[in-house]
């Protein structure tokens, strides 16, 4: 006998996945003991920075940013006399993309 997935998320059991995540047995993370997904955003753009920025210095530029307490950042590539300001990651990534660090 087959059951939908509605069905078995209806029947789950608490339970912890692979990595020690609490669930509701479908695989569906458990909101009351998942960290805050603001702590999650910040730690993944926080990660996304440091990677640009060693990607960058592979082409020989420098990454640097205003700091994020006085609201959004500005981030800053360089080279030699060069200096280019960014508001966003996004836009940074574009900028390795055009420099040919994408590949």
């Amino acid at each position: 006998m087959t059951h939908s997935l509605a069905e078995q998320a209806g029947n789950a059991t608490p339970e912890n996945d692979e990595a020690g995540h609490r669930t509701n047995g479908a695989g569906l993370l458990d909101q009351s003991t998942h960290p805050d997904s603001a702590a999650l955003v910040a730690r993944d753009q926080e990660k996304l920075f440091t990677n640009l920025r060693a990607l960058l210095a592979l082409k020989g530029y420098s990454l640097s940013r205003t700091d994020a307490r006085d609201g959004k950042p500005a981030y800053f590539v360089s080279k030699w006399q060069y200096l280019r300001e960014l508001s966003t990651l996004d836009q940074v990534a574009d900028f390795l993309g055009r420099v040919g660090g994408a590949e």
